[in-house]
């Protein structure tokens, strides 16, 4: 599942008519009191780092602003900067290194034409993926059609696995 020089493949397909290309590229969001290393925990063998990468994925792990190794965490931080920062930019770096001339896996994918990766998050991560979604802030700026009277917007993500989340969130004083 893997390119001859050892990148993840990366094949057109079509979303609501028009072409697009996806990379077996996932960007992993961790919970809250997490970091990414959930996901990269040498204790568990294999863990879900490894269960990808064995499978043929280029894997992005996005320590956000609340991760745990971090210092910002003694910083004030809200869910809507993981949803409108972080996270926008973790995918714009993630479709630019894919598309790195030297190196990008995704390097043979025409400028113009979008490039896909997928998603994985758990807990405030999947909350913040959702509202990163939901903004807009994950979609190209052009329309990939119509769907009856709404314009489609493409977007960054070819799909996406939100855990343990709801779309009803309460936070209390204490959290």
């Amino acid at each position: 599942t893997r390119c001859d020089d050892g990148q993840p493949m990366v094949r057109r397909d079509h979303w609501y008519g028009r072409p697009v290309w996806r990379a077996r590229s996932v960007l992993l969001l961790h919970a809250f009191g997490q970091s990414g290393g959930m996901y990269t925990l040498p204790e568990l063998q294999p863990n879900l780092a490894e269960v990808l990468v064995a499978a043929g994925y280029d894997v992005w792990v996005l320590e956000h602003r609340i991760s745990t190794r971090l210092p910002y965490t003694i910083f004030p931080s809200t869910i809507d900067q993981i949803a409108r920062r972080d996270i926008p930019a973790a995918v714009q770096r993630i479709l630019q290194d894919l598309r790195e001339p030297s190196r990008g896996a995704a390097r043979h994918v025409p400028t113009a034409e979008p490039l896909q990766i997928l998603a994985f998050a758990q807990c405030i991560g999947g909350a913040a993926l959702a509202m990163s979604l939901l903004d807009g802030r994950l979609s190209y700026p052009q329309t990939a059609g119509r769907d009856g009277e709404l314009p489609v917007q493409l977007p960054m993500l070819a799909g996406a696995v939100i855990s343990q989340t709801h779309p009803f969130l309460v936070g209390s004083a204490i959290t």
